[in-house]
C-alpha cells in the first residue's frame, strides 16, 4: 500500500511538473509572438523602395530600398531582372532582433528607349546654347553644343593621360599627345581649313565645326597616331584595351558612326572618370548609348 501511495505521489508530482512547463512554454510563445508583432509592425511602417527603374540599370532589388526600421538589415530579396521590361514582384526578407519578415514589393521596369541617332548639327531652336550633362558627365556631339567661351584645359584629365602615357611606355609604346584642348577660334579655323580641302560633307564624318568639338572641354585628346589602321597596331590595341584603367574611352569607335556622329577614329579618347570608362569598354558602347541608360538630363551653362 505505501509502494501504490509513493507510485501516486510521483505521478502527481510529474504531473504538476509538466504542467508547470506548459505554463512555462506557452507564456514563452505569447511573449515571443507579442516581440514578432512588435517588430513586424515597425517593419511595415518603416520599409519602403523604389518602384520604377530604368531599363537595363546596373542595379540589384537591394539598391530599390528607400527607408528601412532603424535596427533592422535586409536577409534575403528576390532577383530583379532590369532586362526585362514590366511588372515584377518581388520579395523581401527584413531581421531585426532575430525575427524574419517577408515583405512583397512591386516594381516596373521600364521600356527600353529607342537609341538616338546624332543628325548633323542640331542648333537650339532659341538660338542660345547651353552645355548638356547627363548626371554630371559633359555630352558634346552634333547635337549638343557648348558655347563660344566654354571650356579651356582640365587638370584631371591632363593628369590621367600623363598617366596613361607612363603606363605605355613601361608597356613597350609611345604614346604622344597630338591635340588637346581647342578653343572656338582654333577649331573654327581647322574646320575651315578641312571644308576648304574636302568639302563640307568630308569634313563634317571626322572634324567637328566650332563650339561642338570635344577638344574645347580639354577632356578629349588625340594620341598615337592618327591614321585609320592605328586600330590594328599594337600601340593602338594596347590603348583600346588600356585606356579605361586610366578614365578614358575610344570615343568614336568603328561601325558606330550612326550613334556618334563621327567616322572611326581609334586615337581619339576621351576622359570620363575610372568607373565610368570601365563600364563604357567592358560593353563596348558609345558614350550616347551609355547616357541614353540615364534617366534626368539637366542643362547648365
Amino acid at each position: 500500500m505505501h509502494s501504490r501511495y509513493r507510485q501516486n505521489k510521483l505521478i502527481v508530482s510529474f504531473c504538476a511538473v509538466l504542467l508547470g512547463l506548459f505554463v512555462l512554454l506557452g507564456i514563452g510563445l505569447l511573449l515571443h509572438d507579442h516581440q514578432q508583432h512588435q517588430v513586424f509592425a515597425s517593419l511595415d511602417i518603416q520599409f519602403s523602395a523604389r518602384e520604377t527603374v530604368p531599363y537595363g540599370a546596373k542595379v540589384t532589388s537591394a539598391d530599390l530600398i528607400n527607408k528601412m526600421t532603424p535596427g533592422a538589415h535586409l536577409k534575403k530579396a528576390s532577383k530583379l531582372n532590369t532586362k526585362r521590361p514590366g511588372r515584377q514582384e518581388l520579395t523581401f526578407v527584413i531581421s531585426k532582433n532575430g525575427v524574419d519578415k517577408q515583405v512583397a514589393h512591386r516594381v516596373e521596369v521600364q521600356a527600353p528607349e529607342k537609341l538616338r541617332r546624332v543628325k548633323p548639327y542640331q542648333l537650339p531652336k532659341s538660338g542660345s546654347v547651353k552645355a548638356s550633362y547627363y548626371r554630371d558627365i559633359l555630352l558634346v556631339n552634333k547635337t549638343h553644343p557648348v558655347p563660344e567661351t566654354f571650356g579651356g584645359p582640365n587638370a584631371t584629365a591632363e593628369q590621367a593621360l600623363l598617366q596613361l602615357q607612363d603606363a605605355a611606355r613601361k608597356a613597350g609604346y609611345q604614346m604622344p599627345q597630338l591635340s588637346g584642348y581647342r578653343s572656338y577660334a582654333t577649331q573654327q579655323q581647322l574646320y575651315q581649313d578641312y571644308v576648304q580641302r574636302d568639302g563640307v560633307a568630308a569634313a563634317d564624318r571626322y572634324s567637328s565645326r566650332p563650339g561642338f568639338s570635344e577638344h574645347q572641354t580639354g577632356l578629349a585628346y588625340d594620341v598615337g597616331v592618327i591614321d585609320d589602321q592605328y586600330g590594328q597596331t599594337p600601340a593602338g590595341q594596347w590603348l583600346a584595351q588600356h585606356c579605361a584603367q586610366f578614365g578614358f574611352i575610344i570615343r568614336f569607335p568603328q561601325g558606330k558612326e550612326a550613334e556618334t556622329g563621327y567616322q572611326y577614329e581609334p586615337w581619339h579618347i576621351r576622359y570620363l572618370g575610372v568607373t565610368v570608362a570601365r563600364q563604357i569598354m567592358t560593353k563596348q558602347i558609345t558614350l550616347e548609348a551609355y547616357l541614353d541608360q540615364v534617366e534626368l538630363l539637366t542643362t547648365g551653362s
